[in-house]
């Protein structure tokens, strides 16, 4: 909405306003005024509404049935073992083929989101 006002507020055939003009009504910086008048002239209206490119959204590397997959495995417990470290999950799920690669990282933020995967102490980073 802000992007919207930003166009409206300096479009030269209504109310034109200058950048800084238009920062202060919109209580936005300078810089945002000037970005978005950029992106408008490079792009066009919708470039300049939708001001998240493509190539910073990435997909997620586990869709639900992996997810499932994880949690499952989390649950698990494997002989001689008090719990299950991050970095042997990642490579579990990849050796079983849920995924073609996943980071211990990706493995922490999945089991955060879903409390009942680490409940009762059976996921957690060892010391590797």
């Amino acid at each position: 909405m802000t992007h919207a006002r930003i166009v409206l507020a300096v479009d030269k055939n209504g109310s034109a306003h200058s950048d800084v003009n238009a920062a202060d009504f919109l209580h936005v910086s300078a810089n945002t005024v000037y970005r978005v008048r950029q992106r408008f002239a490079e792009g066009g209206l919708e470039h300049a509404l939708n001001h998240l490119h493509p190539q910073h959204l990435k997909p997620h590397t586990l869709n639900p049935a992996a997810e499932a997959h994880l949690i499952a495995l989390a649950c698990t417990h494997e002989e001689g073992q008090a719990r299950l470290s991050l970095r042997l999950l990642a490579d579990k799920m990849v050796e079983l083929g849920y995924v073609p690669a996943v980071s211990h990282e990706t493995i922490r933020k999945t089991l955060k989101k879903r409390p009942q995967a680490a409940s009762e102490g059976t996921v957690g980073d060892s010391a590797d």
